[in-house]
């Protein structure tokens, strides 16, 4: 895997991925201060922006929370707090998912792909951007898919694989054609160029490079321009000294025009190491001098490393024993600053590793005990995977023993790997057939509910309803007050029989929200009113609309019907009020009436089944059913169910 020096490999990041993080025309006053100020400010401007999320959340902004988030994430790897921007990072995602806010969550992956690709972890930054990818993909986002293949060819070439470069490259380019976008083409030269450039191959290096320089003097790109010249300088170092002198000195003529202290480290630095070349000593001196202001300016370790030990050579060949030995000191504390930051990034990259290889572990767990009871077919095939492996690491080991002690190495190493993976195929595997298997039968009990809800409305609801109207024709046809109200009373009760039935079937039929059941409620109070003498009134401070299963919703609605029917039978309630609550962790429902009360222990010895009913079924739908009872205060019933807090959705107004 080739190695890119850092100072080159930071100017690359910034000209590809400058348009990831530009501000939209759109963006509020708040916001663009924010993006004009993070860059000199950027610890006054971490403190605004907690008060922009603060704000953002008290307005359920939710877009803006997440943005909010990755652009902290943004302004922490900036400072080169690489934990802290990793987690604002994984924050955003997080809340993007949650509440589906794709176009933050694109460039939060792009973001945390440059920050792993900063790092050298170019396994992570390539994973990050083929999410991204899927994501652009889906939306039909050729731009951020043409960036996207953009950095992916600068990962490839990083991990030594130029045949995936090129292609990812060209990618890009033809995404950028399509959209007319020149400017970005330019910068997909200037890669290629880089790229020829660390195979070797100058004349394709010098040709795209050319192409690029065409496209960002028509766009007066100076960023991209100096970055160029520098890789040309880079190109012809110690080669073509008079040319390359003159494109690093072009590159620190934009620098200053820009005051980039990084350009003219990079570029002051190039000038330096071609005239230590030429064995041009003074000139060199005044070139390093320069490369290492600009370092301090900007507090890069590793650039005023290099200045430094090229001042100390040159003073020591020009005879200056005591400047020499200054920057040699100099060096020495750069050098040792350095060491000590390699040691705690390898510190806390080992902690991150740890602590994602026990949360995979948790997970695997999890995972394994929810699925271990349909897991016979699974076992079966893990046998025979056994067996072909067992066999596999038999002729294995027939050719390690022929061989020498390094190839017996490798092969164990080999032989560790190929089974983990074989491990990890078995166990997606398994989820799969779980998952099939799960909605199959989720599929058919749906079906088999739709089925007898539409044999209890076809059958059993047609005859009620025949005979209902059967009874009350016979009414037109009796002269006997008495029969007729006799007639009034059955067929009440056939209307009645025929609500419960739609109850049933409306429960039958599919899950339903918690407003379904607030308004079957209602419903409920409207038909028992003739029949009622106390008020009823129903109220509702219901946050989330929480969906609930047929068993849960018909059980609310007949723990309230049981309660309405003993406040009229036994209390002599001049009032009952039915509320419901929710939020994101509790439903209560609370029936509370006027009446006089009763004896709550009296009333679960006697014989009745009413009590014992409304507990059954608060049970049965997972909750605990509460009864306090007074003479004083009348009678207060009381559901409760506690839910984990997961995504749901708001109560519509």
């Amino acid at each position: 895997m080739r190695k890119i020096p850092l100072s080159r490999r930071i100017f690359l990041f910034l000209l590809i991925f400058s348009p990831i993080i530009s501000p939209a025309s759109a963006l509020d006053s708040i916001k663009t201060q924010l993006l004009t100020t993070w860059r000199t400010q950027p610890e006054e401007t971490i403190q605004e922006l907690k008060n922009y999320w603060q704000l953002a959340k008290v307005e359920d902004n939710k877009t803006e929370v997440a943005w909010a988030l990755n652009f902290q994430g943004i302004i922490f790897g900036a400072l080169g707090e690489f934990d802290s921007s990793y987690a604002y990072y994984d924050q955003s995602l997080a809340y993007c998912r949650q509440y589906n806010i794709p176009e933050v969550e694109k460039k939060t992956l792009m973001n945390l792909a440059i920050n792993y690709q900063y790092q050298g972890r170019y396994p992570d930054a390539m994973q990050q951007f083929y999410d991204a990818i899927r994501l652009f993909e889906k939306d039909s986002d050729t731009l951020g898919l043409a960036h996207a293949y953009n950095g992916l060819g600068s990962v490839y070439r990083f991990l030594g694989k130029p045949k995936k470069a090129v292609a990812a490259y060209w990618q890009a380019m033809a995404k950028y054609e399509a959209l007319g976008a020149r400017s970005q083409i330019g910068v997909v030269w200037s890669n290629l160029g880089i790229l020829y450039r660390d195979l070797a191959q100058r004349d394709s290096a010098f040709y795209c490079l050319n192409k690029a320089e065409g496209l960002m003097k028509e766009f007066d790109d100076r960023i991209g321009l100096a970055n160029l010249y520098i890789n040309k300088g880079g190109l012809l170092e110690n080669k073509e000294g008079k040319q390359a002198q003159q494109f690093y000195q072009k590159a620190q003529k934009i620098g200053k025009e820009l005051g980039s202290s990084r350009i003219i480290a990079v570029a002051s630095l190039g000038q330096a190491r071609q005239n230590y070349f030429q064995k041009k000593w003074r000139l060199t001196i005044l070139a390093g001098k320069e490369g290492l202001a600009a370092a301090r300016e900007m507090e890069d370790l590793q650039f005023q490393q290099e200045a430094l030990e090229l001042l100390a050579n040159a003073s020591g060949k020009t005879g200056n024993s005591q400047g020499a030995f200054r920057y040699q000191v100099e060096l020495k504390t750069i050098s040792d600053s350095i060491l000590n930051l390699d040691r705690q990034r390898t510190v806390a990259e080992l902690e991150i590793q740890f602590e994602t290889e026990k949360k995979e572990k948790e997970i695997a767990q999890n995972k394994i005990e929810i699925t271990r009871k349909k897991m016979e077919l699974a076992e079966k095939k893990a046998a025979i995977l056994e067996r072909d492996l067992k066999l596999g690491q038999l002729s294995q080991w027939i050719i390690i023993i022929a061989v020498a002690g390094i190839l017996l190495l490798a092969g164990a190493v080999l032989f560790f790997f190929l089974q983990k993976e074989k491990r990890r195929r078995l166990q997606r595997e398994q989820e799969y057939a779980i998952k099939l298997e799960r909605e199959r039968r989720e599929r058919e009990v749906g079906e088999e509910k739709l089925r007898i809800s539409r044999e209890l409305h076809d059958n059993i609801g047609s005859q009620l309803t025949f005979m209902v109207s059967s009874l009350d024709n016979m009414k037109y046809y009796l002269e006997a007050p008495i029969l007729a109200q006799k007639l009034d009373q059955l067929s009440g009760f056939g209307r009645d029989a025929i609500s419960d039935l739609r109850h049933a079937i409306w429960a039958l039929k599919a899950e339903a929200r918690l407003s379904d059941v607030i308004l079957k409620v209602r419903q409920l109070v409207q038909r028992l009113s003739g029949n009622i003498s106390a008020r009823i009134m129903v109220e509702e401070a219901v946050s989330i609309d929480r969906q609930l299963n047929s068993v849960e919703a018909i059980n609310l609605l007949r723990i309230v019907q049981e309660a309405l029917q003993n406040a009229e039978k036994y209390a002599a309630a001049k009032q009952v009020t039915i509320r419901f609550f929710a939020d994101k962790t509790t439903l209560k429902m609370e029936i509370s009436d006027d009446g006089k009360g009763f004896s709550i222990e009296q009333a679960e010895a006697a014989e009745g089944e009413g009590l014992g009913n409304m507990r059954a079924r608060a049970k049965a739908a997972g909750g605990e059913l509460k009864l306090v009872s007074t003479a004083e205060n009348g009678t207060q019933i009381t559901f409760t169910k506690q839910f984990a807090e997961t995504k749901t959705q708001p109560k519509a107004n």
